[in-house]
C-alpha cells in the first residue's frame, strides 16, 4: 500500500524547484538575497535573507545513517536557541 508519501528523489526535486525554504523551528521563508545567481542544488552555498540553508549529515550509529538533510533556520530562532543553550557557537581560531 502506497502511503502517497514523497521518496528522497521526489523530495530533492521539489525542493529544488522552490524559491525559499521555511524554518524548521517557527516556519517562516527564508529567500535566497539574489535568485539571479541561485543554484538550488547547492543550497549551503547560496547567501540567505535572515537566516541560514545548510545540510545534515547523518552519521553512523543514528538510524537514519546515510541520509543528508537540507534544513534552513531563522536569525531569530538560532538568536532564540543559542540563548537557550540549545545550539552552540563554535570557538573562533
Amino acid at each position: 500500500m502506497d502511503s502517497g508519501a514523497a521518496k528522497p528523489k521526489d523530495t530533492f526535486m521539489m525542493m529544488t524547484k522552490m524559491s525559499y525554504l521555511k524554518c524548521m523551528v517557527c516556519g517562516v521563508e527564508i529567500r535566497p538575497l539574489d535568485l539571479g545567481h541561485y543554484d538550488p542544488t547547492e543550497f549551503e552555498q547560496q547567501m540567505w535573507e535572515g537566516g541560514t540553508v545548510d545540510k545534515l549529515y547523518m552519521p553512523y550509529g543514528s538510524r537514519f545513517d546515510g541520509n543528508v538533510y537540507v534544513f534552513a533556520m531563522c536569525d531569530d530562532c538560532i538568536e532564540t536557541k543559542h540563548k537557550e543553550g540549545v545550539i552552540r557557537l563554535k570557538s573562533q581560531g
